[in-house]
């Protein structure tokens, strides 16, 4: 690990703010010449309005102001990445985790580090694991809550072990939350923002997975930073960074977050009650059934240990 003073927070220098307004000014460029074709925009304000609304709580305010409207979710991601990692620097990633993640970061020049995740602790962080791959480069750690694909939701304990490490290590989080709300109704989400004021947050979410519209593509960046660790570098360069989203959907985003309906509630239940033919594999001696939380795919394991020779 690394030795980090209390201040000392990760993320770009200011050359790469520097490189973002180039790359702006050319994408501009290209904007002014053929507007029909591009859009720069950080998102209409009355729909970025309507998704601080729909997430702000006492626990982690927001305004629209914080929100960045993205071309889906995975677009949020990458732009987090973006402006959190330089080139040449590292983040940390789930294992097993999303693919994206890592396609992502290499295509911007970012090395991954792999942390562990233990199925035998319901998916959750090996912690240990993961401070001992902190170094001077670390960019960000990436936290996807509820996970894909484990289908686990992590408890608000092991969120608040997760945000020591990260105040700790001096690492602020992207919170990767696009299955957020999806749960079963005996289990409990907590947006990792709501259960800390010292570490800066990117939540990454959007409409395709909790209100079933993927086509849509539109997803969206939380910026929590209410000690202002970031300052202006982060925020502005998120804002300054190329956007194009569907301006046709765009607007649905308001009666969306407002008027979800009784479809997702049961679309929940629905899915949480199928799960239940898979329970007499509980009974099969080689195998390991784990469990989703949420709206996900169960996980079966072969344990060799557990399978007799006759068998």
């Amino acid at each position: 690990g690394r030795t980090v003073s209390a201040t000392k927070w990760a993320f770009p220098s200011w050359a790469a703010a520097v490189s973002l307004v180039l790359v702006t000014r050319r994408k501009e460029s290209v904007r002014t010449s053929f507007p029909c074709l591009t859009r720069l925009s950080s998102g209409y304000h009355s729909c970025r309005e309507a998704v601080a609304a729909y997430y702000n709580c006492p626990e982690a305010p927001l305004k629209a102001q914080d929100v960045i409207l993205t071309s889906g979710c995975s677009q949020a991601i990458e732009l987090a990445l973006a402006v959190l990692a330089n080139p040449g620097q590292n983040i940390l990633v789930p294992r097993p985790g999303f693919s994206l993640y890592k396609t992502l970061a290499l295509s911007l020049g970012i090395e991954v580090k792999l942390y562990n995740l233990l199925p035998e602790k319901a998916w959750e962080i090996d912690l240990e694991h993961l401070e001992s791959l902190v170094d001077e480069k670390t960019a960000c750690l990436i936290v996807n809550n509820p996970s894909n694909p484990c289908g686990s939701v992590f408890s608000k304990s092991h969120l608040q072990e997760i945000l020591a490490v990260a105040a700790r290590q001096c690492v602020p989080i992207l919170a990767d939350e696009i299955y957020g709300d999806m749960v079963f109704a005996d289990c409990k989400y907590e947006p990792i923002a709501t259960l800390s004021t010292n570490v800066p947050v990117l939540s990454c979410g959007g409409l395709a997975k909790r209100w079933l519209v993927p086509g849509w593509r539109m997803g969206w960046i939380l910026i929590h930073d209410r000690r202002d660790i970031f300052g202006n570098e982060v925020r502005t360069n998120v804002l300054l960074s190329w956007q194009q989203t569907c301006r046709v959907f765009s607007m649905w985003i308001i009666r969306s977050l407002t008027d979800t309906g009784r479809y997702f509630c049961s679309h929940v239940g629905v899915t949480q009650s199928c799960l239940a033919a898979f329970l007499p594999l509980f009974h099969v001696p080689s195998l390991l059934y784990l469990l989703p939380d949420m709206v996900f795919y169960p996980h079966l394991h072969c344990n060799s240990l557990r399978v007799s020779p006759a068998h």
